[in-house]
C-alpha cells in the first residue's frame, strides 16, 4: 500500500504541483537548445571574425525546423507507442536525439569556418527541440484542467525564457573560457537531467492487472461511434476503450454488411 500510494504521487493527472513544475522543467530544457545555437554560437562566431553572411547562414538553418512544426503533430498522431502514452515515447526520444546531437558535436568540434557543420548540428538539435515542444504542448492539453491551463501556459513560457537566458550566460563564458566543446557537452548534460527526471513518473495512473479488455467495454462507452473510431485511430480521443477496441475492430464493416 505504502508503494503504490507512492507511485500515486509521481503521476502527473494526480498531482498539480508535480505537473506545473514537469512542465515547467521541460520548457527550461528546450530552452537550452535556443539560447546555445541562437545567440552564443552566433555571437562566437561574430567574435572571431565570421562574416555575416557566414553567422546568418548558421541562424537560419538552426531557425528553419521552428518553421515545420505544422508537420510535427500530424506524424505524433498518426506514430505513437501507446504502452508509454501518446506523448511520452516522442518526450524522451526527442531528447535523446538532442543529447545524442550535441555530443557528436563536441567529438567533432566545428571551428568558426565549419559553417557547414554548425549549421547541420544546430539543424539536427532544432529539430529535436520542436518534436518536444509539440509533445510537451500535447501532453498539457491531456493532463491540465481547465482552472490551471493560463497559470502552465505562463510557467511554460517563463522556463522557456530561463533556459535560453540561462543557456546563453553559460555558454558565452564556456566558449570564452573553455572553447565551444564545453558549452556542448553542459547542453548535452542538461538535457540529460531533464530527461532523467522524466523517465520518473508518469502522465496517467496505470490500470490495475485485473481489469480487462472487456470490462472497459462494458464499464463505458467510447464518446465516438464505432466507425469513426476505425477511421479516425490515429486521432482517438484518448480515452482507453478507443485504443483497445480498435484492433478487433478491423472486420466491423465486413461484420456490419
Amino acid at each position: 500500500m505504502v508503494s503504490q500510494a507512492k507511485s500515486q504521487r509521481l503521476v502527473l493527472e494526480r498531482s498539480r504541483p508535480l505537473r506545473l513544475f514537469t512542465l515547467f522543467i521541460l520548457y527550461v530544457g528546450q530552452g537550452m537548445p535556443i539560447g546555445l545555437f541562437w545567440f552564443a554560437v552566433p555571437a562566437w562566431m561574430a567574435v572571431n571574425g565570421a562574416t555575416a553572411a557566414q553567422v546568418g547562414s548558421v541562424a537560419a538553418l538552426t531557425a528553419l525546423p521552428w518553421s515545420l512544426k505544422l508537420v510535427n503533430g500530424f506524424i505524433m498522431d498518426r506514430y505513437t507507442f501507446l504502452p508509454m502514452g501518446r506523448r511520452r515515447a516522442w518526450i524522451l526520444a526527442s531528447q535523446g536525439v538532442m543529447v545524442a546531437s550535441l555530443l557528436a558535436a563536441a567529438i567533432i568540434n566545428p571551428q568558426v569556418g565549419d559553417v557547414a557543420v554548425l549549421g547541420a548540428i544546430g539543424f539536427a538539435v532544432n529539430l529535436a527541440t520542436t518534436f518536444q515542444d509539440v509533445a510537451v504542448d500535447g501532453l498539457a492539453v491531456d493532463i491540465m484542467t481547465e482552472d490551471e491551463r493560463a497559470r502552465g501556459s505562463g510557467m511554460m513560457f517563463g522556463g522557456q525564457s530561463m533556459g535560453i537566458a540561462m543557456a546563453t550566460a553559460l555558454c558565452g563564458f564556456l566558449i570564452d573560457g573553455f572553447g565551444a566543446q564545453a558549452s556542448f557537452i553542459a547542453v548535452a548534460a542538461s538535457i540529460a537531467s531533464v530527461r532523467a527526471s522524466g523517465c520518473c513518473h508518469g502522465a496517467r495512473a496505470r490500470l490495475p492487472r485485473a481489469t480487462s479488455r472487456s470490462s472497459w467495454r462494458r464499464g463505458g462507452r467510447c464518446s465516438r461511434p464505432p466507425l469513426q473510431q476505425l477511421l479516425a485511430r490515429s486521432a482517438c480521443c484518448g480515452c482507453r476503450c478507443c485504443s483497445d477496441a480498435a484492433p478487433s475492430m478491423a472486420g466491423w464493416p465486413e461484420r456490419r454488411r
